[in-house]
């Protein structure tokens, strides 16, 4: 199946009004996938990957059936339509805040890329030369700004 998340931009264990308004409404599918008997649990070695993703990351491997195959694309697209109503709704971030932020989420974009324990198996597949600059844009290394 793979991996669905909604990546945090604060701190979850404190900023209570952000964990509830965004992950909560997802914490139900996330209980009910898993005690679905189609699907198993994928958890990935990397303690980074682990801290990475979110308390209702759906995270999973499954044969790749008609029934998963429908329930990835009904979770994919009630991820991103979720997400665009989140867009259309978004505050602005207060002007002082916006080089933080940006600074913050460049970081995790790039770590996150450069950490990624599949690096290895592109590289094998890709050579090193070609792994680095798919990972490099990624997290969007080779943008200009």
């Amino acid at each position: 199946m793979g991996s669905i998340d909604y990546i945090p931009r604060t701190e979850l264990l404190n900023d209570l009004a952000y964990l509830d308004r965004y992950y909560e409404p997802v914490n139900q599918t996330f209980l009910k996938l898993q005690s679905d008997l189609r699907l198993k649990v994928f958890t990935s070695k990397s303690v980074y990957v682990r801290l990475f993703q979110s308390p209702v990351s759906l995270c999973y491997t499954g044969a790749p059936t008609l029934d998963t195959l429908e329930l990835t694309r009904t979770l994919a697209y009630e991820t991103l339509d979720r997400w665009l109503t989140w867009v259309d709704a978004a505050e602005h971030v207060p002007e002082n805040a916006r080089d933080a932020l940006a600074t913050r989420d460049l970081a995790l974009r790039r770590i996150s890329a450069e950490r990624d324990p599949g690096n290895k198996s592109a590289a094998q597949m890709f050579g090193s030369e070609l792994t680095k600059k798919l990972v490099r844009s990624l997290w969007g290394g080779d943008r200009i700004l």
